[in-house]
């Protein structure tokens, strides 16, 4: 065309019948008779230089829509990645901070990565009929394993039950009145207790136990494994979306160049379509390829 002439302008159908045909969704024959229009007449249209100018515009106009279209979704889809990584992790800060000021004893407490539960244990106790008929026979000697029926250190052992027994002991003297000195295993410390409050112990009384009614609360700390895993699974996720996750793998045949330079724009999102689907870049490559270029 001379660089003068004046630029040939198409009617409003010659405009729909290249967004009909851009679309690709209807027949040659489908797209005449919506127009209205003789089907030879359309081939004629389709002949026309600038017809299929703005043909080839508007179908690399919609290429570059629906790159633009996917490359911003997965800008979405990383910095939605970002902020859940960034919140497991401020989860990990905050617990490490707590578990400093409230249970700084705990091993591993300050990294954060423990979860802090109370679990309720079953408690048990010695069969007490059998030890109350062995006490009503028991002459005490000094040296004699015994244990204190003493309230309060049955209420303390209710608050420490992971602590050792506050009750067993010892008679490390045996007193003109009757009194026992017992000497406590636990603390090395002696006092002295009336008979009645105490009874004889043996081993063989020690593991012949029997389930109660009562549980009582035990801490429990434990490490986090549920949220190491979904943290581990988003930085695997925010690597392959950005391009940087490779596999170990063992492999009979040669390996596979992702060379994603050698894709045209219709491969590529064929390719980025196969990896959402969650395919191996390597086949995801492979198929691309082998797509219609």
């Amino acid at each position: 065309m001379p660089q003068n002439a004046p630029e040939k302008k198409l009617s409003k159908t010659q405009v729909k019948a290249v967004e009909l045909l851009v679309e690709d969704e209807l027949t040659v024959e489908e797209i005449a008779d919506r127009l209205n229009i003789d089907r030879k007449t359309l081939f004629r249209w389709r002949a026309l230089p600038h017809f299929a100018a703005l043909v080839s515009e508007t179908v690399e106009a919609a290429k570059q829509a629906a790159r633009q279209k996917t490359i911003a979704n997965k800008l979405v889809r990383v910095d939605a990645l970002i902020d859940r990584h960034a919140r497991m992790q401020q989860v990990i800060d905050e617990r490490a901070d707590w578990y400093k000021e409230n249970m700084p004893n705990v091993p591993g407490g300050s990294t954060g990565l423990l979860v802090n539960g109370i679990k309720f244990v079953k408690v048990y106790e010695v069969d007490a009929k059998r030890k109350a008929a062995k006490a009503s026979r028991w002459i005490p000697k000094k040296g004699d394993k015994v244990e204190v029926l003493d309230e309060g250190l049955a209420n303390l052992r209710k608050l420490q039950p992971q602590q050792p027994p506050n009750h067993h002991g010892i008679i490390d003297e045996i007193w003109q009145d009757g009194s026992l000195l017992i000497l406590f295993d636990d603390t090395r410390q002696a006092a002295p207790y009336p008979r009645h409050l105490v009874q004889p112990r043996t081993e063989e009384d020690d593991n012949v136990i029997y389930p109660t009614r009562e549980v009582w609360p035990v801490n429990e700390h434990a490490v986090d494994t549920a949220l190491l895993k979904e943290m581990r699974a988003t930085e695997q996720q925010l690597a392959i979306e950005q391009g940087e996750w490779t596999e170990k793998r063992q492999t009979t045949g040669a390996s596979v160049s992702l060379d994603l330079d050698k894709l045209n724009d219709e491969q590529l999102n064929e390719f980025e379509r196969l990896i959402d689907t969650g395919m191996e870049p390597e086949r995801a490559y492979v198929r691309a390829r082998q797509s219609k270029a």
